[in-house]
């Protein structure tokens, strides 16, 4: 009689979490238009001849100010550029790690796929999870659109009914992704100055359960592509986001994960080439200077225009980093600054295949892989640094 009883009642915790999972979206979003394997020879044979302003100002403050540490150098940071997808999965298949002013990878916790592999075979579940775990800590911020409340805590009851002693390493599992997380996208922010040390503090306080919710847009899933930047090394938008709710389904959480991983390590390694090179002004390379931003007017309050820094550059010789979460301007030399600034229709295409080939390929299966990892995840950041 008890054993009859105990089947409904465990079909029940499945029909709650799969009626769940009805929010997640697991189909493929977006694809890439080009063969990845083609990245790095386009790339390398359209920029690495135009380098050049950036190995001409390296040599110039070398001379003025003795040697620059490799972590520092800009000629070393952007030739290491040319191997971003490397950077990336050696973050997803090995280790996630800072890289230090005199050139060192210093290693901060273990790569995704390492941290998912105990429970591959229990994949749904723990995007249940997540996604509840997530719901929860938002509606109790005020965020509900898109949350039914109670609803969090049915499908988390839900869970540790159907797997007993096994909810632990699942609830373990979810807390080390959340690191990772931290890890992977918000450390490196912070370490790039893009994110300051208040704004860092405050996101961790109020997402201590983050799960990426990004949304699935119709209109973006049927054309497959995402928009391309035309900068090089270029900061121009603000990579963090506000949460507000949304009643469109969740794209899957670990396809998003990965693909911030792409974004955020993309991201901040072009932040650290421009950081470099504003940075050579302590080396004594004077044509290197800090420049104030154009005032454009915002709004009229009481019949009288409300100025504020305007977002774009002041002038076409001058290029812009966040520090400590602003965007500040410096004035370089003019064929530097066109180097920083711009890229061709066909490098744009090739950085937005490269940022858009984080789909179906290189969802949680394939960062569980043998073949993933590879031997050297990351032999393209030393041979960058190699002289």
């Amino acid at each position: 009689m008890v054993i009859g009883a105990i089947q409904p009642l465990k079909n029940v915790q499945e029909e709650i979490i799969k009626s769940f999972l009805k929010k997640v979206n697991t189909e493929p979003v977006k694809k890439a238009t080009k063969p990845i394997g083609t990245f790095f020879t386009d790339l390398y044979r359209r920029t690495i001849d135009r380098f050049n302003p950036i190995v001409k100002v390296t040599r110039e403050a070398e001379k003025l100010g003795g040697l620059i540490p490799k972590g520092q150098n800009p000629e070393l940071l952007a030739r290491r550029y040319l191997g971003i997808k490397s950077i990336a999965e050696s973050k997803l298949g090995w280790k996630t790690w800072n890289l230090t002013p005199d050139g060192r990878i210093k290693i901060t916790g273990e790569g995704l796929g390492k941290i998912l592999h105990p429970i591959k075979n229990n994949l749904d579940d723990f995007r249940a999870l997540l996604v509840a775990e997530r719901e929860k800590e938002l509606f109790g911020r005020g965020i509900t659109k898109g949350i039914n409340e109670g609803e969090a805590d049915q499908v988390i009851t839900a869970l540790k009914n159907k797997l007993g002693p096994g909810f632990a390493k699942l609830e373990s599992t979810a807390q080390a992704t959340r690191d990772y997380a931290k890890r992977s996208v918000l450390d490196p922010l912070k370490e790039v100055g893009a994110i300051s040390q208040e704004v860092y503090d405050t996101v961790l306080k109020s997402n201590q359960f983050y799960t990426p919710f990004a949304r699935l847009i119709e209109k973006l899933e049927a054309k497959g592509t995402v928009g391309s930047s035309r900068e090089l090394f270029q900061v121009k938008t603000q990579p963090l986001k506000r949460i507000k709710g949304s009643e469109k389904q969740i794209i899957d959480p670990l396809e998003t994960l990965i693909n911030n991983t792409y974004r955020i390590t993309d991201f901040t390694e072009k932040a650290r080439v421009a950081n470099s090179i504003v940075n050579l002004r302590k080396f004594g390379v004077e044509e290197i200077k800090k420049v104030s931003p154009k005032m454009a007017p915002v709004a009229k309050v009481e019949g009288e225009l409300v100025f504020r820094p305007s977002f774009f550059n002041p002038r076409p010789d001058t290029i812009a980093v966040l520090e400590n979460g602003k965007r500040v301007f410096y004035k370089v030399p003019s064929d530097l600054a066109k180097l920083m600034t711009e890229l061709s229709p066909g490098e744009s295409n090739i950085v937005a295949n490269f940022l858009s080939f984080p789909a179906k390929t290189l969802r949680a299966g394939a960062t569980l892989s043998p073949e993933f990892i590879g031997r050297n995840p990351i032999r393209d950041q030393f041979t960058a640094f190699a002289k």
